[in-house]
């Protein structure tokens, strides 16, 4: 991967944090207990399951070694970070509309990224704080929003399933090793990103550049499996470096828009210049 977050999770994969923690924690964790309550310091181990709702979000969760149970976002978020004793460990679901209030997984070496978070069918997740996790899924095959105001989202794997909406605005980037987009699942894109973009399957997902993005930066747009459509919007402007693939490309939506390719292969079934849009060729770029 290209970038520094996402790389530095494999290089702390395998490590064991290791926390200084009260005797009396200790033996919670080392039991797999789960702690949860409203304004606690809650734990999430193997013998249930943590639910954040209204009137009861702890501080903090933190999931033990090897938990065997999830955290459950149900309309709230805890007030503090989630983290983990281990690297690679913890399941988020959401469920309902929730705003993070503090980070989920920490990036930072040697890393304690999560195993899994996962936007269900008909949730909305108001990301304004770091999200890691090796794996981040938008969805379930129905529908599930994530709207990125602020903050990286850094992961392995970036999935968007089929109906799932990833809108990005403010400040927020994203940083994975690589982005899947289902039938008909919306990526927008405001700022500078990383990850190879691809379809779950070829003519697949539905992709809009909003802001400045460049794919020198480890980003192929279709390259393995084509998208449906590729658009730069009117505040978009795209510099095209590396290959792209889309059933139909568009540059503009009828007031402005610009797509400047340097290098790579741009195939398409369509290419649409809107009005006042331009499409600018150099270097070795072939349409």
């Amino acid at each position: 991967m290209s970038n520094r977050h996402v790389s530095l999770f494999f290089a702390g994969v395998s490590l064991l944090a290791v926390a200084a923690l009260s005797t009396g924690r200790k033996a919670a964790w080392a039991a797999g207990t789960t702690t949860c309550g409203d304004g606690i310091a809650a734990t999430v181990g193997d013998d249930a399951d943590c639910t954040v709702a209204p009137g009861l979000i702890p501080t903090t969760v933190t999931f033990s070694s090897n938990p065997q149970k999830i955290l459950i976002l149900n309309g709230a978020a805890p007030s503090g970070n989630v983290t983990n004793l281990t690297n690679g460990q913890g399941v988020v679901t959401v469920q309902g509309t929730v705003t993070s209030a503090a980070k989920f997984g920490n990036s930072l070496f040697p890393g304690h990224y999560l195993q899994s978070q996962t936007v269900n069918d008909g949730a909305t997740f108001n990301l304004g704080h770091e999200l890691s996790a090796v794996t981040v899924t938008v969805g379930q095959g129905v529908s599930g929003a994530l709207s990125q105001s602020a903050g990286f989202i850094n992961a392995s794997d970036l999935i968007l399933s089929s109906g799932a909406t990833l809108t990005q605005s403010g400040s927020g980037v994203i940083q994975a090793g690589a982005i899947t987009l289902g039938n008909n699942a919306f990526l927008t894109l405001k700022n500078q990103s990383s990850g190879t973009i691809n379809g779950a399957e070829a003519g697949q997902g539905e992709l809009t550049f909003t802001g400045n993005f460049d794919t020198e930066v480890d980003a192929a747009l279709g390259s393995t499996k084509s998208l449906a459509s590729i658009t730069v919007a009117d505040t978009g402007n795209l510099t095209l470096d590396q290959n792209a693939s889309a059933t139909t490309f568009t540059v503009g939506q009828g007031t402005s828009g610009t797509v400047t390719q340097s290098a790579g292969t741009l195939s398409a079934n369509t290419l649409v210049v809107d009005a006042n849009g331009s499409f600018i060729q150099s270097g070795s770029g072939v349409v």
